[in-house]
């Protein structure tokens, strides 16, 4: 322990030299990252010293902590979101990798009754108490979440799915992993390093009480402060607004970022993002979401784990336990609307090309391509696939299956933003069959006029009958997608 003449800097020194390990190994294997273990650490300790004092049963102030940490991941507190999560390495064992991955599958719930059942060697009794559950309940979650873990392992030597016995493999195996696995958390030895809340929490109880009725006062006058400081009137607003900004830790909405986490009711709303921007439904890849495909939309996808705290539709309250996840905002400003979207736990975004979230590209013919579902831009044999700015550019579309006959088929562009679309026009006349299909079966060609006004990304779309069947993202700038020369289009 570190030598100190301050009470609750010792409190906090004694918790981290008794319990820091197991409680931020339990926090590790539940999160996977260093940073977000560190922080559920220092909250769950923070919580012991504001009580003032340690337990004498050790196991009962280790159980406690774990309880408060549970509590601390449960509310889905800020993560660091760090750009890779500290997943293990692939040369590692199948076994690693499988029961790993399967493990991050698993609800917070059921992940954190594994954790404490094969890391920390907690009976189902304890485990019902520091989750505060009950324990016919937890003893049946434990068994199905421990069946979904050997399912997913490689080496399987048992498929019954029977009772758990420390003697069978699997556990063995399951074991083994987790323990290798928690050993990669960084344990802190000094309560000094801890995140800010813990000795931010100590230095609030601290505070000498004989002081209370000066700290009413400061309060009383800080609330005066504050209302004359909002109250409109004919001074300048400059340095209020600015103060405000810098003060408030809630996010605001702004011409770049028309949204914020918080319209999707994800919590915390601050969460560090890996994807913020313009684009479409198809290039982002994510799952659901009420958007028409082609429609620009605007999206926000979390780094880290955050919680959906909003309320079901069908019913009269939040669901509970609130869903916790990988999450993502879109909005699409055609209505305006905003959609929860959900988040696999390994997505990253598409690297950019030429500056927008790319397409899908794929190849047909001998030529390159973009888009889809069923209509699909040919891209020039250069790698670049920029046009030129502010003249019409002719380009080739490929659609399968093609319009039938007395079908209308258009197309519209629009900026990828809250901007107005612009039409397109298609020489219907002189399409012709894509040479793979000159049976007639399959895909035809046709050409499609855009007047572009501006550079940028630009998200096309060409319809049969009123319905997006094609879209791509472009970027807009100073080549010609005319560069596809062939298939030659002839009329007819």
């Amino acid at each position: 322990m570190h030598a100190t003449s301050d009470p609750a800097l010792e409190t906090l020194d004694a918790l981290l030299s008794a319990h820091g390990a197991a409680v931020g190994s339990f926090a590790y294997l539940v999160l996977q990252h260093q940073a977000d273990a560190e922080r559920i650490l220092a909250t769950a300790l923070a919580e012991a010293v504001r009580r003032g004092h340690l337990q004498d049963d050790g196991e009962a102030e280790r159980r406690w902590l774990l309880a408060a940490a549970a509590r601390a991941i449960l509310r889905g507190s800020s993560q660091s979101g760090e750009v890779e999560p500290l997943l293990p390495d692939p040369r590692d064992p199948s076994d690693r990798l499988s029961i790993l991955g399967a493990l991050a599958e698993l609800d917070p719930r059921s992940r954190m009754a594994v954790v404490l059942l094969y890391v920390l060697d907690l009976s189902p009794d304890a485990i019902a108490e520091v989750l505060n559950d009950v324990v016919v309940a937890l003893r049946s979650d434990l068994n199905e979440a421990r069946n979904r873990l050997q399912s997913r392992d490689g080496d399987l030597e048992t498929s019954d799915g029977g009772d758990t016995a420390d003697g069978e493999p699997f556990d063995d195996r399951l074991r083994t992993v987790l323990a290798a696995e928690a050993a990669r958390f960084q344990p802190i030895v000094d309560p000094r390093a801890l995140p800010p809340v813990g000795q931010q929490a100590a230095a609030l109880r601290r505070a000498p009480r004989r002081w209370w009725p000066f700290a009413l006062l400061a309060a009383v006058a800080a609330a005066l402060v504050t209302f004359f400081w909002f109250v409109p009137d004919s001074g300048s607003t400059a340095g209020r607004l600015q103060a405000d900004s810098s003060a408030s830790p809630s996010p605001t909405r702004t011409t770049a970022a028309p949204i914020t986490l918080a319209d999707c009711d994800i919590a915390p709303a601050d969460a560090p993002l890996a994807f913020a921007g313009w684009t479409t439904l198809a290039a982002l890849g994510v799952h659901g979401g009420d958007v028409g495909p082609g429609q620009p939309i605007y999206a926000l996808v979390t780094r880290g784990m955050a919680e959906w705290v909003g309320w079901q539709k069908d019913h009269s309250g939040p669901m509970y336990p609130a869903p916790i996840g990988r999450m993502g905002c879109i909005l699409d400003p055609s209505i305006p609307k905003t959609s929860l979207v959900g988040v696999d736990q390994d997505w990253e975004p598409s690297l950019m090309a030429d500056g927008c979230p790319p397409s899908p590209i794929d190849e047909f013919g001998g030529y390159r391509e973009t888009g889809g579902p069923h209509g699909w831009l040919l891209l020039p044999n250069a790698a670049s696939t920029s046009v030129d700015e502010g003249f019409s550019n002719v380009m080739l579309w490929r659609l399968s299956p093609p319009a039938e006959p007395g079908q209308s088929i258009t197309a519209w562009a629009q900026p990828l933003a809250d901007a107005s679309p612009v039409a397109a026009a298609i020489d219907s006349s002189t399409s012709r069959l894509a040479p793979p299909d000159s049976s007639g079966g399959g895909s035809r060609y046709y050409l499609v006029s855009v007047r572009f006004a501006t550079t940028g990304c630009w998200v096309i779309n060409i319809e049969i009958n009123g319905a997006v069947v094609g879209s791509a993202i472009v970027p807009i700038g100073g080549l010609s997608l005319r560069a596809t020369q062939e298939p030659a289009i002839t009329a007819p």
